[in-house]
């Protein structure tokens, strides 16, 4: 199946993303790391022959996902997930050092 869109289809969907990502991207520190970030994704992976609205329509939903993400983190939604999270690294780690360790020497 094969859909055509116009071009007032395809600038009311950039519209409609880049005025959710100007209400999330309101703090310049999250709009700088938003921007950050999408470009490392971007330059490594990102779909670089689309039209050049259509870059700009994902660019900006991907930071704003990016800064609504760090607003609830900042805000603390997810200050128990984030603890779980740190304590099973820090334990995944420990176990990384113990299995990367040489072991006792054994001479005989």
């Amino acid at each position: 199946m094969s859909s055509t869109y116009s071009d007032d289809d395809i600038d009311s969907w950039v519209e409609a993303i880049d005025n959710l990502h100007d209400y999330t991207t309101r703090d310049p520190g999250d709009a700088r790391a938003a921007e950050h970030a999408v470009a490392n994704l971007w330059s490594g992976d990102g779909y670089q022959d689309a039209p050049t609205h259509v870059l700009r329509m994902f660019v900006k939903a991907i930071e704003t996902g990016y800064a609504a993400a760090l607003r609830d983190v900042r805000d603390g939604q997810y200050d128990d997930e984030i603890e779980t999270w740190r304590q099973a690294e820090d334990q995944g780690q420990r176990g990384a050092r113990r299995s990367a360790s040489p072991g006792p020497l054994v001479t005989g």
